[in-house]
């Protein structure tokens, strides 16, 4: 084949976790097939074995061609990357991120990649931002309910709260990792807003609503999101002008889809617990403007 029939390059980013990791890895691709000028894929393999997680972006209509299955394995797992011969082509870079933080050696990478990782930072896709928010309309599908919801939170003084308890507190993995945000913490963030916003309207979107209840029984009149779909709370979150996360990458995402520059967010100190959280630097998963609380 002449050189200038040869393919272009690759880029296939193995799709991992809940929706935010999801959006988090597949923005990651996104920026890197974007300035590669390549083709994008999103390998499944991983998802497609777990029993409690699926593949859920496919209602954003993403360009990407799915991979359901690998097909082959290779040696030296925790490698940062390597060089895997005939998977692509006569060469392919298989790129681990090496942490939680951001790696500049993700922005030297070139011709066929294979992404392992998280990418928990906007620092992978801030080239593209403006289109990442773009891909991740979620607007077309909200149900009646999550559209009323953002209808209401239209205007200066909308405030929402994510507070994530499900999985965090039944499972005991997940227990030991990530840490427990209670009634303190939530008080304290949304005193550091009302300071700019004195009569904040507060939407609460939770997985548990009784717990979210006591732990904001200082502000009697939130409006709690319930029968909704989690797109409906992802969009709720973006909708509102300020934005208390819990320490979720859903949370993120919904305050992150929200482009607008004047409004305040406060994200969790502590994101994980016990010994993770002492040997965990997490300060590029979150954007400059944001207050940590």
């Amino acid at each position: 084949m002449p050189d200038d029939m040869q393919p272009g390059p690759t880029v296939r980013v193995r799709i991992v976790g809940g929706l935010g990791n999801q959006m988090f890895c597949a923005a990651a691709g996104m920026a890197l097939a974007r300035r590669l000028g390549a083709e994008l894929e999103f390998g499944l393999d991983k998802i497609n074995r777990q029993s409690l997680r699926s593949y859920e972006l496919g209602v954003f209509g993403l360009k990407a061609r799915l991979i359901e299955s690998e097909g082959w394995k290779f040696s030296r797992q925790w490698a940062p990357y390597h060089r895997l011969r005939g998977l692509f082509g006569p060469k392919t870079t298989i790129w681990r991120q090496p942490g939680h933080q951001f790696d500049p050696a993700f922005l030297a990478l070139a011709g066929n990649v294979l992404l392992r990782g998280f990418f928990q930072s906007p620092k992978y896709f801030d080239a593209i931002a403006p289109e990442v928010r773009a891909a991740f309309d979620l607007k077309p599908h909200l149900s009646k309910q999550g559209r009323q919801l953002a209808a209401a939170a239209a205007g200066n003084d909308s405030v929402a709260v994510h507070i994530r308890r499900g999985d965090y507190v039944s499972e005991a993995a997940n227990a030991e990792t990530f840490a427990t945000l209670g009634t303190d913490h939530y008080n304290r963030a949304l005193s550091l807003i009302a300071r700019s916003v004195p009569r904040a309207r507060v939407f609460v979107v939770t997985d548990d609503i009784p717990a979210a209840r006591t732990t904001l029984q200082e502000w009697p009149n939130a409006t709690f999101a319930e029968g909704t779909t989690h797109f409906d709370d992802m969009h709720l979150i973006s909708a509102c002008r300020h934005h208390i996360i819990a320490n979720s990458t859903f949370s993120w995402w919904g305050a992150y889809l929200d482009p607008r520059p004047d409004g305040m967010t406060i994200a969790p100190k502590q994101w994980f617990a016990g010994d993770k959280a002492l040997n965990t630097c997490m300060d590029d998963l979150f954007p400059a403007a944001w207050t940590l609380a």
